[in-house]
């Protein structure tokens, strides 16, 4: 059978597509299939993939419209196809339905279009897409198509990886960064830069330098003068380079499912439109760093280098939670595609979900511990509109600066659970105010759905599981506008502690906090 490949890259693009591609042309002639990738035009980095291409563009002349390119490609491949049974298999986000229908009604072909995007109408036998949130249930899928029979092959299992390689890492702590195939390498200079001297005795960097990626002159400068830094350019079997490694830093993209199956802890950023990723997504896959492009600014860069530091330290608790993750990403994706276009019958086994251990405390609720997992549903459950306006600083906490404190801090956090649902964080942690101690505790809701009722247990449950402790307190402060948690507060028992008291004004030194309601438990 013969497969096109309608495929995009380049310096605007970057080098995904054009990966992708090459994956699924490697199975393909494995299994005696023709292929062929018609690009835009070919380029010295095309010379490092033994693969049939052709140009689409003569080098007078680019892509200017969809209707032009499916005359061009009709043109190309008409004679070619005949009565040979051919699939178009298109990889390009300026390409949509208006292409596909003139392609398939003309070529009388298949038409299978990867589409990560979700952002265009298709004229499709087959969608393709391993980002979609909606892989669970297909019935849901909401992608605007014109074509009354389309198969949906959507979520990770369906991810177009390298295969995956053994892990063999290196004693020295690896940090591995990858922008893309057209990153700016800027950012990667700043990172590091922002270590300080003795941390190269601590930790390896390896860049992965792509064919467009911007600043490399610069990047060159800059690591002639480290003997910790690697440039890895003109290799493109990642699966090997990142076995090697502890953490990812770089683009999303494709490297979610890549470094999750290597079982590699990432920092990720979004550096494009299309690399916009779901927390639900990440959090299933065991990954919980994620920063959108303005976390690139110069500010932010040096709070990045404190959260690998972090990272390092905290490896093996973070490590924990990727290889333990509900879903399993394997490199089995381009051959469930290929299986699934060419309709056979044999059925490559799921990603694994495994289930969660059950804390049951009541017939009703659980209270459990916080752990790395709540990371980032703690900040989301902090930054509700009700928790920021009952809140001292009338802001949401950024995420970044919730990272670094989430791995410096010495509170104990627990969350109440009611019918699988998050309703409460409560969280404590033990102060010395002239040589006694305290307990200092707080909470705030994660829900719509909390009640009276709910919070009520949640404290009383605190209050129990702190009044065998040896303190000399326990101490909680409310704002003065806050007329529901000051009846709470006095329904447990607290007492009101007089501004102009001794312990008030230690409170207020040691804590920073403006003027409040201080309470008291003994």
């Amino acid at each position: 059978m013969n497969f096109y490949f309608r495929c995009n890259f380049g310096s605007s693009v970057g080098i995904g597509h054009l990966m992708r591609t090459i994956r699924l042309c490697n199975i393909l002639k494995k299994k005696g299939h023709s292929t062929k990738i018609f690009i835009d035009k070919k380029t010295s980095f095309l010379k490092k993939f033994s693969f049939e291409y052709e140009e689409m563009y003569p080098k007078k002349f680019f892509f200017s419209n969809q209707n032009l390119d499916a005359k061009i490609f009709i043109q190309k491949t008409i004679s070619k196809i005949k009565n040979k049974k051919t699939f178009i298999i298109v990889d390009d986000y300026r390409l949509d339905s208006r292409w596909e229908k003139k392609i398939a009604n003309k070529l009388k072909s298949k038409i299978i279009s990867i589409d990560d995007f979700e952002n265009r109408k298709h004229f499709s036998d087959f969608i393709i897409n391993p980002k979609s949130k909606y892989y669970h249930h297909h019935n849901s899928f909401t992608l605007n198509h014109q074509k009354k029979k389309c198969t949906y092959l959507l979520g990770p299992r369906y991810s177009i990886i390298s295969k995956i390689v053994k892990k063999n890492k290196y004693k020295k702590f690896t940090v591995v960064f990858n922008f893309g195939g057209s990153g700016n390498l800027i950012y990667v200079c700043k990172i590091i830069k922002h270590f300080e001297d003795y941390f190269k005795f601590f930790i390896n960097f390896k860049i992965i330098v792509g064919p467009f990626s911007k600043n490399k002159g610069l990047l060159y400068r800059f690591a002639n003068k480290k003997k910790n830094i690697s440039l890895i350019e003109n290799n493109y079997n990642l699966a090997k380079i990142y076995s090697k490694s502890h953490l990812f830093v770089g683009a999303v993209g494709t490297a979610l499912y890549e470094v999750t199956a290597q079982k590699l802890p990432a920092i990720f950023f979004q550096i494009s439109k299309n690399q916009e990723t779901s927390l639900e997504s990440l959090e299933k896959m065991g990954q919980r760093f994620y920063f959108e492009s303005k976390y690139l600014l110069d500010k932010n860069l040096k709070k990045i280098s404190q959260l690998i530091f972090l990272i390092k330290k905290n490896y093996f608790i973070v490590l924990a939670y990727i290889e333990n993750s509900k879903l399993k990403i394997d490199d089995k994706g381009a051959e469930r595609i290929i299986y699934e276009i060419l309709g056979n019958k044999k059925k490559i086994k799921n990603n694994l979900i495994k289930k969660k251990k059950n804390f049951l405390l009541s017939d009703k609720y659980r209270i459990i511990k916080c752990g790395f997992e709540d990371i980032n549903y703690y900040i989301d459950s902090r930054n509700r509109v009700e928790n920021i306006n009952q809140s001292f600083k009338k802001r949401a906490i950024d995420k970044l600066d919730h990272y670094l404190w989430w791995f410096k801090n010495n509170t104990y956090s627990f969350k109440l659970i009611k019918n699988k649902a998050i309703l409460i964080y409560l969280y404590h942690r033990k102060i010395t105010i002239n040589n006694k101690f305290f307990l200092l505790s707080g909470w705030f809701t994660a829900s719509n759905k909390c009640s009276i009722h709910d919070l009520m247990y949640a404290l009383n449950w605190q209050r129990k599981m702190n009044l065998e402790k040896k303190i000399d307190g326990w101490i909680s402060f409310v704002k003065k506008n806050n007329r529901l948690a000051q009846q709470y507060s006095k329904r447990l028992g607290w007492k009101e502690v007089n501004n102009s008291d001794f312990l008030a004004k230690q409170i207020y030194k040691k804590l920073k906090i403006p003027k409040c309601i201080i309470y008291i438990r003994n």
